[in-house]
């Protein structure tokens, strides 16, 4: 009996094209652009809170230090005939910003200064952590003011009133 010789052809092996073709590259390059605008649409809508977070939000010392109703206690700036209140004890203790008692101190020298009774002194985060000091006369004119171009306050703002040679805080007004 005759035997079949069995089939010798070659075994069939299955590629694949790893080079992309015409279509395949258009495909990758759309899907490529629409992960793009995708995430772009993504980043500007969590960046709207970002920026509203960063330009939007100021904090003000005022708000974090203002449980003082009055003051039990009057601290001495010797040799200096200014007194100061709990509550700004209270503020430059925590920010650890004597040096803002200092600039206003040093400044009672000059006669326009000296010579006002009510002197509202605002502290204000000009640019990361540089400041601006100003002191007006409590209707809104500038009696001096001083940049700081560098400080680790935490706060962007910060308001003392100095009354008859006491510093206080508004609230304790």
């Amino acid at each position: 009996m005759a035997v079949a010789a069995p089939d010798l052809q070659k075994p069939k092996v299955f590629c694949i094209n790893t080079r992309p073709t015409h279509i395949s590259q258009h495909l990758y390059s759309f899907l490529l652009v629409f992960e793009l605008r995708h995430l772009i649409k993504v980043l500007s809508f969590f960046s709207f809170f970002l920026l509203k977070q960063i330009f939007m939000t100021t904090t003000n010392a005022n708000d974090h230090f203002g449980s003082h109703n009055g003051s039990e206690h009057i601290y001495s700036c010797r040799p200096f005939p200014i007194t100061y209140t709990d509550g700004v004890k209270e503020l430059v203790d925590n920010c650890e910003c004597y040096w803002l008692i200092d600039i206003i101190i040093s400044y009672q020298q000059y006669r326009n200064v000296n010579c006002q009774p009510f002197q509202v002194w605002k502290l204000k985060r000009f640019i990361k952590d540089s400041f601006n000091v100003e002191a007006t006369d409590g209707n809104n004119h500038r009696i001096i003011s001083q940049y700081i171009p560098f400080s680790d306050f935490k706060f962007d703002e910060a308001t003392i009133w100095l009354v008859d040679s006491t510093l206080l805080l508004p609230n304790e007004y």
